[in-house]
């Protein structure tokens, strides 16, 4: 499943950070692909740690704010970034990519986050067809965490209670 058309919300971008910090717990740069700018924070605190959102539509745009992230290391200990660009990992070019969690950019997959948002292993193949669905529920995250799907599977039933 791709990401959303347009602009990735906050709730978004949160649910697919953390996503990646439940594999990668001392993740310091997290890019996340999203086509086009929002008007987003500066900064989000997630896992205990601050982490600063910077738009990149270039790679030079991506090195500058890694720099910054750098220099600025000394005065927020723990202190991370969350890339947000329309580019590739190949466009991002490997000095770049080498410096992201997993080494890679995050594409969105919706229901993937809420697969994280319930702390389910799977999620009922049904539900692919709902991807508003999995959008809303990303977005009512911000509102509250859902408690873990017994046996870590998440049913569609679930899903609809939660609509």
């Amino acid at each position: 499943m791709t990401g959303p058309a347009g602009p990735l919300t906050l709730p978004q971008i949160e649910a697919q950070a953390l996503a990646v910090l439940e594999r990668a717990s001392d993740a310091q740069v997290i890019a996340i692909q999203t086509r086009t700018k929002a008007v987003w924070p500066d900064a989000v605190q997630l896992s205990g740690r601050q982490f600063r959102l910077r738009w990149c539509e270039s790679p030079l745009m991506a090195r500058e704010a890694l720099s910054s992230l750098e220099e600025g290391a000394d005065e927020q200990a723990g202190a991370g970034l969350i890339l947000l660009t329309p580019l590739s990992a190949r466009d991002l070019g490997g000095d770049v990519v080498a410096r992201l969690a997993r080494a890679q950019v995050f594409q969105p997959d919706a229901w993937g986050m809420v697969q994280q948002l319930f702390k389910a292993r799977e999620v009922d193949a049904r539900l692919g067809r709902f991807r508003w669905m999995a959008q809303l529920l990303v977005e009512r995250s911000s509102m509250g965490a859902y408690p873990p799907v017994p046996n870590g599977f998440l049913d569609m039933d679930t899903a609809w209670r939660h609509v």
